[in-house]
């Protein structure tokens, strides 16, 4: 069960980097834009 746990926080961690890097990148560009 903790190892379940475990596995599922790594995973929620790596997508929000991945979601808030885009996140951040789209928002740099917008600033370019403008």
């Amino acid at each position: 069960m903790k190892a379940i746990v475990a596995l599922a926080n790594k995973l929620t961690r790596i997508i929000w980097r991945i979601l808030t890097d885009e996140v951040d990148y789209d928002m740099k560009k917008a600033f370019a834009i403008h």
